[in-house]
């Protein structure tokens, strides 16, 4: 788990000078997600609901103004992937919209890229900069036919 990875990952926002940073396959459970932290960031995820593995999350600076993007239909729910919004407030430009995905590899493509393009067209009426990051476990090799 993400657990056994917080010294890498400390040194790597340090040494980075990293004011975010996301991260997949955090394979945390809701009764240990909060003894995940580094030093002056928050730590924000979203573990995988009744399975082993998943999840995502996002490191986040304490200097940093956020909330959860919470502006999608009730209704719409996804079963090919997992992923966290959150809102970035800015007070000079446009606020951020800064996603984290994570897709299992054994789940159907196609599937995918329905979701996914269910999610960009409900972030496309968000107006706000966007930026989505994550593990797509898209092999781009096998889909050259």
């Amino acid at each position: 788990s993400i657990s056994s990875k917080i010294y890498d990952l400390s040194l790597l926002i340090f040494n980075g000078k990293a004011h975010i940073l996301s991260v997949t396959e955090t394979w945390l459970q809701d009764n240990n997600s909060d003894y995940v932290s580094i030093p002056g960031y928050n730590f924000i995820s979203k573990n995988r609901d009744g399975k082993r593995g998943g999840g995502v999350g996002f490191f986040i600076s304490n200097a940093i103004k956020y909330s959860l993007f919470e502006k999608l239909p009730r209704d719409f729910i996804v079963s090919s992937f997992e992923f966290l919004l959150l809102k970035i407030n800015q007070t000079k430009s446009c606020d951020l919209l800064i996603g984290v995905i994570y897709r299992p590899p054994d789940t159907n493509l196609q599937l995918f890229n329905d979701e996914f393009e269910q999610l960009l067209q409900y972030i496309k009426h968000s107006n706000k900069y966007t930026f989505l990051l994550g593990d797509f476990n898209i092999n781009l090799m096998n889909t050259l036919e």
